[in-house]
């Protein structure tokens, strides 16, 4: 599976090129601010999807009997995608998990980044990732209760899947409480920001990721409207350190941020910085205390052990 990554990795380095910073006009919802940020939500979602990535249903079910009840885990033919949907015990939430790039298939929809037009949005969205997340949502319908909040998280792919669904769901009259992304990469352009700027979303990055630069843009792919993120950024660095970027502090890519990515971290044989096991490393130590860095300042808080103390590198 790690060959599969690296490999769409590399086809769409050699095919998008680099973009140029452009920055949005977007600008996040008010209450989603670094104070805010619920570090034991954002580590409860890494570990039941990591449950998700790499469970069975069945122990999926005996592990997380305890939080949920109705829990289904479905795995959709057409797309090979899985997801997980449960409904809290303790509060009328139900929480939508998506899974990563698995399998050749998800590889494939990873690959297809041209842009087509979404009828019912009004934007152009990112080709494979709008067929994911159409598949999910057509399935997931017959388990969705209107007197529950939405929660819905995934990783890589199934983060830009979740965030395409949550503007569906949205606009289904669904109360979405939460989108937290793990990994995310982008999935529509400046024109198609709007559709999503009123979520409550945050995109959950580890330091050296290089998938969420991805699609880049160049001077022969999308000069003119770049893909670009939509929402807030947490960076988690090792210990207790951590960026937070709001919309209008993030520029599309950006080129320079691949490029600190491809020298820091280099491709990887088994992308580690991507995986969801890494951002479970990094959240632990931050459920008992955060300390905001500047982004520019990232890197000094990479490689670091942590101390008992929140002493800076």
């Amino acid at each position: 599976m790690h060959r599969i990554c690296i490999a769409v990795l590399l086809s769409i380095v050699f095919l998008s090129g680099y973009g140029q910073a452009q920055e949005t006009n977007q600008v996040r919802p008010d209450y989603l601010r670094p104070a805010d940020v619920d570090f034991s939500l954002l580590l409860h979602l890494a570990k039941i999807y990591e449950s998700v990535r790499y469970q069975t249903p069945e122990d999926i079910s005996r592990l997380w009997s305890g939080t949920y009840r109705d829990m289904n885990v479905v795995e959709i033919p057409q797309t090979k995608c899985r997801y997980f949907i449960g409904t809290r015990r303790d509060e009328p939430t139900q929480e939508i998990v998506i899974r990563g790039t698995a399998n050749w298939k998800n590889a494939v929809y990873d690959f297809e980044h041209n842009k087509v037009w979404d009828s019912r949005l009004g934007i152009n969205l990112h080709h494979g990732f709008r067929t994911t997340a159409l598949s999910v949502y057509e399935d997931v319908a017959r388990f969705l209760r209107k007197d529950c909040s939405i929660v819905l998280t995934g990783n890589s792919l199934g983060a830009a899947t979740a965030l395409i669904l949550a503007v569906y769901l949205d606009l289904d009259a669904y109360v979405i409480e939460s989108v937290i992304t793990f990994g995310q990469p982008k999935v529509t352009d400046a024109d198609g920001a709007a559709c999503f700027s009123h979520l409550p979303l945050l995109r959950v990055v580890d330091a050296n990721d290089l998938i969420p630069h991805f699609p880049q843009s160049g001077p022969t792919l999308y000069p003119e409207r770049p893909y670009l993120h939509v929402g807030p950024e947490l960076t988690l660095l090792d210990c207790v350190y951590c960026c937070f970027r709001d919309e209008f502090e993030i520029f599309d890519g950006p080129a320079e941020n691949l490029a600190y990515a491809l020298r820091s971290q280099g491709l990887r044989a088994d992308l580690s910085e991507h995986r969801i096991e890494s951002s479970i490393t990094r959240l632990e130590p931050k459920i008992k205390e955060v300390v905001y860095v500047p982004y520019v300042e990232r890197e000094q808080y990479v490689g670091i052990q942590c101390a008992s103390d929140t002493a800076g590198p």
